[in-house]
């Protein structure tokens, strides 16, 4: 069968790897489509790991429904991204993020971990599938996961209604955890976003309240907070910053959601005392950080990769439910063919994209 794989820096390349056939237990589904993740961008970006077939974020049809009786050749369904054996005392007591015998989770890391960037995708288990209702596209459910991962982050954040939020990046997992925080009650939600016109699409939405990169002040001295040296002089700009939003004593909560080494040390400078960060972005390089600063602040930071099985059920639910509406954050649809131009026009500068849905059979 045709699949994209990672073949160098940023450069991806059509191949043909085996068709999976199912051993009597796991199913077959035929991928109708699958998002593009911006830790998919990461893994082109760096080229690695060569050969990888990356792809997550996916919905498809029952090719073979396995073990599952309860499914039949033709079914709607959805995969779960992660990959918890569902028999470990973890798991059984549904803390399936700390599960001690984890498979293989599709499409990120290592090379045999195959994903859905593919015709054909075998799923490990057969308690991964979800059946689609028909209110739900198959486009819809590949943004199941990122809703998940979002709902995760929010529930990390101990938000209470009336808080002021600042998530940093305006991408599509920043959008959506914007998309949260209004949905359960936030008073303001401030974010950053270099990005004028990805910015101008989150504030079109009404998730946000204010787009601090508009102010020129603002902008000013996050440049100063960002170039300074010592954690003195970070702190004291942080200060300043607070000023200018007009919440001086820092913010309730702060999400970073864009994995940039300049925003995750911009966080530390603007919480609020004995508050969160939430530390939601996944890019897996080190950086250079200023720790005084989370010090003098009396900040709580939290992070995380991934979610449970229970969050993904609930991201599910409002999915399918339309009390968490996803349509409005496609921008692109392409095939294996289109993977690389799609690639170059999610990572090209000032795109205003938020999900590439890429369909195996067009």
């Amino acid at each position: 069968m045709k699949c994209v794989k990672i073949t160098g820096v940023k450069q991806l390349g059509v191949g043909e790897i085996d068709k999976p056939v199912s051993d009597g237990k796991r199913p077959v589904i035929k991928v109708e489509s699958v998002g593009i993740c911006g830790s998919d961008l990461h893994f082109w970006d760096d080229g690695q790991p060569v050969d990888l077939v990356m792809g997550h974020e996916f919905a498809g049809t029952v090719e073979d429904p396995g073990d599952r009786n309860d499914l039949k050749k033709g079914d709607r369904v959805v995969c779960l991204s992660v990959a918890p054996c569902l028999e470990c005392a973890a798991c059984k007591s549904g803390d399936t993020k700390s599960c001690t015998n984890k498979g293989k989770s599709p499409g990120i890391f290592r090379p045999e971990n195959v994903g859905a960037y593919a015709e054909y995708f075998m799923p490990e288990k057969g308690e991964y599938l979800y059946k689609l209702p028909d209110t739900m596209s198959f486009d819809e459910a590949t943004m199941v996961e990122p809703v998940a991962v979002t709902y995760h982050c929010f529930m990390k954040t101990d938000m209470k209604p009336g808080d002021n939020v600042l998530v940093t990046g305006g991408g599509l997992i920043g959008a959506m955890t914007m998309q949260w925080c209004k949905i359960k009650g936030a008073g303001k939600v401030y974010f950053t976003e270099p990005n004028a016109a990805r910015a101008q699409k989150v504030l079109d939405m009404g998730y946000a309240d204010v787009w601090l990169n508009g102010d020129a002040a603002f902008v000013e001295l996050m440049q100063q907070y960002e170039a300074a040296p010592h954690y003195l002089q970070k702190y004291m700009l942080g200060m300043q910053m607070l000023a200018t939003t007009g919440v001086p004593v820092g913010f309730d909560v702060i999400v970073e959601a864009s994995a940039h080494h300049s925003a995750l040390n911009l966080t530390a400078g603007l919480i609020r005392s004995d508050h969160t960060i939430v530390w939601e972005g996944a890019r897996l390089h080190p950086f250079d950080f200023q720790s005084p600063v989370v010090l003098l602040r009396n900040a709580v930071i939290k992070g995380f990769l991934g979610f449970q099985v229970s969050d993904y059920e609930a991201a599910f639910k409002a999915v399918a439910d339309g009390s968490f509406p996803v349509k409005q954050y496609q921008t692109g649809t392409t095939n294996l063919a289109g993977a690389q131009k799609a690639f170059e026009d999610l990572s090209a500068p000032g795109n205003n994209h938020f999900k590439i849905v890429m369909h195996p059979h067009e």
